[in-house]
C-alpha cells in the first residue's frame, strides 16, 4: 500500500508492504520490466528504472522495458503524445536500450488499467490494483507471485493495442463533446499593473477633483500619469523609455488588432475557448510581441541599472514630488511630506531593479494573452456542465447579435450544417453530439476553403 499510514495500518514483510518500497525492491533485481497505467509520472517511471544497477553494463542494456499508457480522451493528445516520447527518450537515455513506449487510445474509452509486471531471471511478480505510476494518493495493489498466463496475455494483448510513440500520432478526431473540448485552448488576460508607476501622493477624490479642475493635463507636473488615480510618479517616462510599458498607461498601444482572441474565442465559465488551430496563429503573434517588450524591458534595466540610473531617477522624483506639492499648496490642499514620499520612493525603486533583474519575471511582465491547455474537467460533472452550458450561451448570443458573425461562429456553423440554428443553445449543442457521432472533428473544420491561414488572425 501507498501511504498506509492513512489507514493506520502498519506495513510488515508478511501482510504488508510499502508500495513504493515494494517495486524498487522488484526493480533493482528485474531483467523485465512492463507498466500498464491509465496516466502517469515520467520522472517516476524515470527514477524507478535507474534503481537498476549501472554495473554491469548489460543490467541496463538487456532489461526489456515496456510501458503502455492511456491517454485519456478528456485531454489534448498531442500534448500527452510529447510527454510519453520525452519518457522514452529520458529511459533510452539512461542505457534502456530494449524500450517501447505505446499509448493506448481507443475512442471515447479511457484504457484505465494499472498493472505492474517484474521479471527477476526466471522468477516473475504482478501487481495489480489502483495505483498510477508516481501519484501520492494512497493506493492498494494486489501482489500475485509466479508464472500467471492470463496476466501475460493481458499486458501482450494492451501492449498490441497501442501505437508506439517514434510514430506519428493519429489525426486528433473529436467523437465527443469531451474530446471537442479537450482539443482545444483556454485563453485569459493577466491583470494589468502599473508596476513602474509609483502613487506617492495618494489623492483623496475630492483633492482629485480639484486637481482636475484647475487644469488636469495641462498643470505640468513633470513624470506625472494623469491617467492614474493619483497623479502616479511614471519611472519609466523619468529614464526616457516612456514606451517600454507594457501594462502602464497604453497597454493596447502597438498590439496588433489581429491579436484579439474574441473573435477567435467562445467565452465560457473558465475563461475564452480557443480552438488549437487558432491557438497556434495567435501563439506565434504572442511571441512576436513579447520579444519585442522584453527587448524594452531589458533595456530599460540597463538604464535603471547603470552607474547613476537611480540617482538620476531618484532626482526625477525629487523633481516630481517638489512640484507635486506646489500644486497641490495652490490649490489650498494639503502637502505631502517630502521625506516620507522619498522613503516609499526608495523603496518602489528596489524593488523594481529586483523585478528587471529576475528574466523570468521580466516575461511574465510582457504577456499580454495566455493560452493554456483546456484542464481535465470530465470527472466534475457540475463543472463540466456548466462549461458547456455557458459555452452553448456564448454561441447562441454571439450568432443572435446584429452584425457579422465572428471568424470562429463561421466555422462552426460549417461545421455543423448551414441548416442549424446557433441561436438556440439546445439545438447547437444536439447538432453538435450528432455530428460528432457521425462523423469526427478534425482540426481542418476550423479552416473554411475560402478563406485563406492568414485570415484567423482577423
Amino acid at each position: 500500500m501507498a501511504h498506509p499510514e492513512l489507514l493506520g495500518i502498519e506495513a510488515d514483510d508478511e501482510t504488508y508492504s510499502e508500495l513504493h518500497d515494494a517495486f524498487a525492491w522488484e526493480v533493482e533485481r528485474a531483467s523485465a520490466v512492463t507498466i500498464l497505467a491509465g496516466y502517469f509520472n515520467p520522472e517516476y517511471i524515470t527514477r524507478l528504472l535507474n534503481r537498476i544497477p549501472q554495473r554491469p553494463v548489460a543490467r541496463r542494456r538487456t532489461c526489456r522495458v515496456r510501458i503502455g499508457i492511456g491517454i485519456d480522451p478528456g485531454l489534448p493528445l498531442i500534448g500527452e503524445w510529447l510527454r510519453l516520447r520525452f519518457l522514452k527518450s529520458a529511459i533510452k537515455e539512461a542505457g534502456f536500450k530494449n524500450t517501447e513506449v505505446f499509448a493506448i487510445r481507443d475512442g471515447s474509452v479511457h484504457f484505465h488499467t494499472k498493472v505492474y509486471g517484474f521479471i527477476r531471471k526466471t522468477q516473475r511478480s504482478w501487481y495489480v490494483g489502483s495505483a498510477n505510476p508516481g501519484n501520492r494518493r494512497h493506493e492498494m495493489m494486489v501482489r500475485v507471485s509466479g508464472r500467471h498466463d492470463a496476466l501475460s496475455a493481458y499486458a501482450d494483448a494492451a501492449l498490441s493495442k497501442g501505437i508506439e510513440v517514434d510514430e506519428a500520432p493519429p489525426v486528433d478526431e473529436a467523437q465527443t463533446l469531451e474530446g471537442f473540448f479537450a482539443s482545444g485552448y483556454l485563453a485569459y488576460r493577466p491583470p494589468a499593473a502599473n508596476l513602474f508607476t509609483f502613487d506617492a501622493v495618494r489623492l483623496k477624490p475630492d483633492e482629485r477633483k480639484a486637481l482636475d479642475d484647475r487644469g488636469g493635463e495641462r498643470l505640468g507636473i513633470p513624470y506625472a500619469a494623469v491617467t492614474t488615480k493619483g497623479y502616479g510618479f511614471r519611472l519609466a517616462e523619468a529614464m526616457d523609455e516612456a514606451e517600454v510599458l507594457p501594462v502602464d498607461e497604453g497597454w493596447e498601444r502597438g498590439t496588433p488588432k489581429r491579436l484579439s482572441h474574441r473573435r477567435l474565442s467562445v467565452e465560457t465559465s473558465l475563461g475564452f475557448w480557443v480552438p488549437r488551430p487558432y491557438s497556434e496563429k495567435i501563439e506565434r503573434d504572442l511571441a512576436a510581441v513579447r520579444t519585442r517588450r522584453q527587448e524594452r524591458l531589458a533595456r530599460f534595466m540597463e538604464r535603471l541599472v547603470a552607474d547613476g540610473g537611480e540617482e538620476r531617477a531618484t532626482q526625477a522624483f525629487s523633481t516630481y514630488i517638489q512640484a507635486v506639492n506646489a500644486t497641490l499648496g495652490e490649490c489650498g490642499l494639503r502637502e505631502r511630506p517630502v521625506a516620507e514620499a522619498r522613503a516609499g520612493f526608495a523603496n518602489f525603486l528596489s524593488a523594481r531593479v529586483k523585478l528587471l533583474k529576475d528574466c523570468k519575471r521580466r516575461e511574465r511582465y510582457c504577456r499580454t494573452l495566455v493560452l493554456t491547455p483546456m484542464p481535465n474537467i470530465w470527472s466534475d460533472e457540475t463543472a463540466s456542465r456548466e462549461f458547456i452550458a455557458s459555452f452553448f450561451e456564448d454561441v447562441a448570443w454571439r450568432a443572435s447579435a446584429v452584425g457579422g458573425r465572428p471568424r470562429i461562429l463561421r466555422a462552426f456553423q460549417d461545421g455543423l450544417g448551414g441548416d442549424v440554428n446557433l441561436s438556440d443553445p439546445g439545438d447547437t449543442e444536439c447538432a453538435l453530439v450528432e455530428r460528432l457521432a457521425s462523423r469526427p472533428w478534425t482540426d481542418a473544420v476550423w479552416f473554411r476553403a475560402e478563406d485563406d491561414d492568414e485570415d484567423i488572425g482577423n
